[in-house]
């Protein structure tokens, strides 16, 4: 149920939540909780977007008075 597609971006109070809409109770939600933290999956459920590490710019010089900082 909470690996679910349509669970999937759900955090595990909202899942219990909607659960509850559709006239499904599976558990209480301190269950629920305890669940999700024994399969590793308390944490942000969504998936994020990683930013690639900024490159810091390198200055070279042919000869005196190229680079100035």
């Amino acid at each position: 149920m909470i690996n679910s597609d349509t669970n999937a971006d759900l955090a595990t109070c909202q899942i219990y939540a909607r659960e509850l809409d559709d006239g499904n109770y599976w558990c209480s939600t301190s269950t629920m909780y305890r669940i999700a933290t024994a399969a590793g999956q308390n944490r942000e459920r969504r998936r994020l977007a990683t930013h690639p590490p900024k490159v810091k710019p390198e200055l070279l010089a042919d000869g005196p008075s190229q680079v100035w900082s």
